[in-house]
């Protein structure tokens, strides 16, 4: 978990998105520097993240920017995020990490369908 090859951000929330993007911008920006492959996903500010950020890589999905992951980083708790059905994810990504950095997830949910999750 330490080194992942591939890392998934979220990128902004609804009362705080352009200091949240910014904040969740520089961390996907430095893991990417760190020498990750970071995609990262926003259903709302992810036009004004690729033109802040246009060395990113970006999905147009949750499930397209999970695929073959290491790795899922939540930094925001927009609901599409909050959401997320961690059995569907198992189907998408290498390894079954995440880290919710936002505290919006279900640990339990999470931990029973084989997820290590962190905070």
């Amino acid at each position: 978990m330490l080194r992942p090859d591939r890392l998934v951000f979220g990128v902004a929330s609804p009362w705080a998105e352009h200091r949240l993007r910014h904040v969740s911008l520089t961390v996907a920006v430095a893991v990417r520097e760190e020498g990750a492959d970071v995609v990262v996903h926003d259903n709302v500010a992810e036009g004004k993240a690729r033109r802040a950020h246009p060395e990113l890589e970006y999905a147009d999905t949750l499930l397209a920017a999970a695929r073959d992951a290491d790795l899922l980083m939540l930094l925001t708790d927009w609901t599409e995020f909050r959401d997320m059905d961690p059995h569907v994810l198992t189907q998408s990504v290498r390894q079954r990490n995440v880290v919710d950095a936002r505290h919006a997830l279900a640990p339990d949910l999470w931990r029973s369908a084989g997820w290590s999750y962190r905070t």
